[in-house]
């Protein structure tokens, strides 16, 4: 998961165009339709046509969240001995030649094929990897192309490593989520601190699909009230590298490292909403949680704010066994309809 936010805005888009394409053999060597039936990566809902455009969600946990496809994907591709490479802790990096926007090095890991690494600088400040290439790669394919096989000692089996007590694999193994009544702490701590990059994990399905059709066409009144697209100005949500023509006509990204991974994008959204003071709803340290009320699949809890409106919270159950928040109204409003993630007019 840590590996797809550190690559750099084209490696994001053609990593997502690779699986989106069925040209998943281009991340994860041999990977055919066996391996697309099974991975979680490429689950669908099985919603038809028909039935997302009258408005429901084809989203699942692990489908569309890029960050966490990718981790499904690869997660699937170590349990089956299909990793591109070999990178470990004897891994030794050694520094290439440097300019002010690119910088490369090798990787070096014992029993293993040499690897040359690419990384590009962005306006952030962060440096992300562009391209790993090893040899036999013809292509420009990025992050990487492994069409023509793995590199050399990659790795052959063993799946993910175990978490112990202590230290989860991902940031999104770290959240609690275990029950209605965890989510719902995890959901104040990271709304507590502005951690809204959390705040979108911890969202459904249903809701994560609403809030990325409410980015995608720009309604971002229907997540902060009162906030207009000029309110954005100056945020990486509206800025676009500049292209030639001929990056355009090659297919060269116009995202930026926020634009294309929605959790990001939802982020820079909230934060801009601190700043204007319009955030939807207040959650601070004298939010008490009261026990959920739980029905097979569904939770309804009630978040108490000590000088501000208290907040229903609809949670749902996914088959992984993670709760998630589906909706967030009013008391007064309840969570039975309206918006997801929540009913921002009402709330503020």
């Amino acid at each position: 998961m840590t590996v797809y936010l550190l690559l750099s805005p084209q490696a994001e888009e053609d990593a997502a165009r690779s699986i989106d394409d069925y040209m998943t053999q281009r991340l994860v060597p041999g990977f055919d339709m066996a391996d697309q039936q099974v991975s979680p990566s490429h689950a669908s809902s099985g919603i038809s046509t028909e039935a997302i455009i009258a408005g429901e969600s084809p989203v699942l946990e692990f489908n569309t969240d890029p960050t966490r496809r990718f981790d499904a994907l690869f997660g699937y591709a170590a349990a089956q001995g299909k990793l591109p490479f070999a990178l470990s802790t004897t891994t030794r990096l050694e520094a290439g030649p440097t300019d002010d926007v690119v910088a490369t090095f090798t990787a070096v890991t014992p029993e293993a094929e040499t690897l040359e690494l690419t990384l590009q600088l962005q306006p952030s400040g962060h440096w992300k990897l562009d391209q790993v290439r090893w040899p036999g790669i013809a292509s420009e394919a990025r992050p990487w192309d492994a069409s023509a096989g793995p590199a050399r000692g990659a790795t052959t089996g063993g799946g993910l490593p175990k978490n112990d007590d202590d230290h989860a694999r991902t940031f999104y193994e770290s959240l609690d989520m275990h029950s209605p009544g965890a989510t719902l702490r995890t959901f104040l701590a990271a709304w507590s601190r502005q951690d809204f990059l959390v705040v979108y994990h911890l969202l459904s399905p249903a809701a994560e699909w609403e809030t990325m059709s409410a980015m995608g066409d720009l309604r971002v009144g229907a997540l902060v009230p009162g906030l207009l697209l000029s309110d954005l100005e100056g945020t990486p949500v509206l800025q676009t590298p500049r292209r030639s023509s001929e990056e355009r006509a090659r297919g060269v990204t116009s995202n930026n490292e926020y634009t294309f991974d929605p959790a990001r994008k939802f982020d820079v959204l909230l934060m801009r909403a601190v700043q204007l003071g319009k955030l939807p709803f207040t959650l601070n340290a004298e939010t008490r949680v009261e026990p959920a009320r739980v029905d097979a699949d569904v939770a309804t809890a009630t978040l108490r704010n000590p000088g501000a409106p208290d907040l229903a919270v609809r949670l749902v159950a996914l088959p992984s066994g993670r709760w998630k928040v589906d909706r967030i109204a009013p008391v007064p409003v309840g969570t039975d309809e309206g918006a997801w993630p929540w009913a921002v007019e009402a709330v503020n």
